[in-house]
């Protein structure tokens, strides 16, 4: 089985997705996404953004 490594990208409003690879197990799938997560990324939180 190949898992497809997709993440969303907007492109002037409209969503749509782009690949970031192709792998055989979802441990790969999982640390090619991290792979791509900005080196600065804050934690996950509920809610929404506040500025």
């Amino acid at each position: 089985m190949t898992n497809c490594v997709t993440t969303p990208t907007n492109n002037i409003g409209r969503w749509r997705t782009a690949v970031l690879g192709e792998t055989t197990a979802a441990e790969e799938a999982v640390s090619l996404a991290i792979s791509h997560l900005p080196a600065d990324i804050g934690p996950a939180v509920a809610g929404g953004y506040e500025e």
